[in-house]
């Protein structure tokens, strides 16, 4: 090719990069009112035709893909409105939010905690789950044990007040106790063939997605949906995509939106103190959580920051190691998470078990180390921690009123939560 031909193509291709900024710049303009917010991000939990994440699938979301059709809006701007998967936004994606909006059988794509996009048929009516803690709070926040068909879960963490139902259900036979573990086995694959279960429900602490397990059941023409429902904006997505799929909008409307009036009122309670008080977070035994660990994002969340400086999950913390009393980490508080079935409580040498690998650390040592149960919904949880931070800014007893109604307006519980400890400071 010659230099002149060179030179020519070069300056056609500055000119339709300009055009393009140019159009970008007009269709996407702040100023202008009449833009929807960009989608929600293509991260676990998402719900490809739910464009702009909330709670529902409706008309809003019809008015995105007809706008990203008419040129109106750009489609790198809402990823979550290629309904089909197809890579292209068009009629063909109408078609599949319109026909959830008219509760029509049809195919729908949910982002997993890989990343990658399942297929799931909607509407969900015959399904299962495998859960920890967390999932079993999402269970209980969208009434899913009316419903449900099965559950693989460690028994003995079902709590008759904060699992009722589910408790409930199990004693009664009118849940399946697929396996008393969070991880399916061969031999629950066949109960769920018996109960006709097509979608299976976990989350991240569970099975591998990519299990011998997981294929069979693949095999046996069973989905398989793992979510992250550990950190707080990921476990939204969960449940407005669940709320969804399984005919329990209004559940995940309102549950959500109680999420994010406790996470409104810690920063806005805590104000230029936001983000002041350092903290490290302990899980299991003696492993305090690293920069990657969702236990790391959630000190974060409640306010606090975070001083642990490596980048792995977590790191023990043995009888004899000295690493943790290093100055550097000299953290206000250390929140160490012991799952306990709640209303149960630790015992005094649970406490002290627990306590006596930390107890030569800055943070014992100045009273700033706590034991929570990990058994709490993660919004009770940022709300304990938050209040714990900053006592100084909430009204005494704030958390546990969090907790109350969490009991009250979404177990519809009158168990009065102040009954049982649910924080020590050892």
């Amino acid at each position: 090719m010659n230099t002149k031909q060179t030179i020519a193509i070069v300056v056609v291709v500055v000119v339709i990069l300009a055009a393009i900024v140019a159009v970008v710049a007009t269709t996407n303009d702040s100023g202008n009112n009449d833009t929807p917010p960009a989608s929600a991000s293509v991260a676990s939990g998402a719900l490809f035709g739910n464009v702009n994440g909330d709670s529902h699938i409706d008309e809003t979301d019809v008015s995105i893909i007809e706008g990203i059709i008419n040129g109106e809006y750009i489609f790198d701007d809402y990823p979550l409105a290629d309904a089909n998967g197809d890579g292209a936004v068009d009629e063909s994606d109408l078609d599949v939010v319109r026909a959830v909006i008219n509760g029509e059988d049809t195919t729908l794509r949910v982002v997993n905690v890989d990343g990658d996009a399942i297929s799931v048929q909607y509407p969900a009516t015959d399904y299962a789950f495998t859960s920890g803690t967390n999932m079993k709070s999402v269970i209980a926040a969208l009434g899913l044990t009316k419903s449900m068909k099965g559950i693989a879960i460690d028994s003995d963490t079902v709590s008759p007040v904060l699992d009722q139902e589910l408790y409930n259900g199990l004693n009664d036979g009118s849940i399946e106790l697929l396996v008393d573990s969070q991880s399916l086995t061969v031999e629950s694959l066949s109960t769920l063939a018996n109960l006709g279960v097509t979608l299976v429900v976990g989350e991240d602490s569970g099975m591998s997605s990519g299990s011998d397990i997981v294929t069979a059941m693949n095999g046996m023409g069973i989905t398989y949906l793992q979510l992250n429902v550990k950190d707080m904006d990921l476990q939204i997505n969960a449940l407005n995509t669940l709320g969804i799929l399984m005919g329990c909008e209004e559940e995940a409307e309102a549950y959500t939106a109680w999420v994010e009036g406790i996470s409104d009122t810690i920063i806005e309670n805590v104000g230029d103190l936001y983000g002041t008080a350092t903290v490290l977070s302990v899980v299991m035994t003696n492993s305090v959580s690293g920069t990657s660990s969702d236990y790391y994002a959630m000190t974060e969340a409640a306010g606090g920051k975070n001083i642990a400086d490596w980048s792995g999950s977590t790191q023990k913390f043995n009888e004899g190691d000295t690493w943790l009393l290093d100055s550097k980490y000299n953290a206000d508080f250390i929140f160490h998470f012991r799952t306990v079935t709640y209303p149960d409580g630790l015992t005094e040498s649970q406490i002290a078990n627990y306590a006596g690998y930390f107890d030569n650390t800055y943070t014992y040592q100045n009273g700033g180390y706590y034991l929570i149960n990990g058994s709490l919904p993660l919004p009770v949880r940022l709300a304990v921690m938050a209040e714990t931070m900053y006592s100084d800014c909430f009204d005494e007893g704030w958390a546990e009123s969090v907790f109350q109604e969490y009991v009250t307006d979404f177990l519809g519980s009158d168990y009065d939560v102040s009954q049982s400890m649910y924080i020590w400071n050892a």
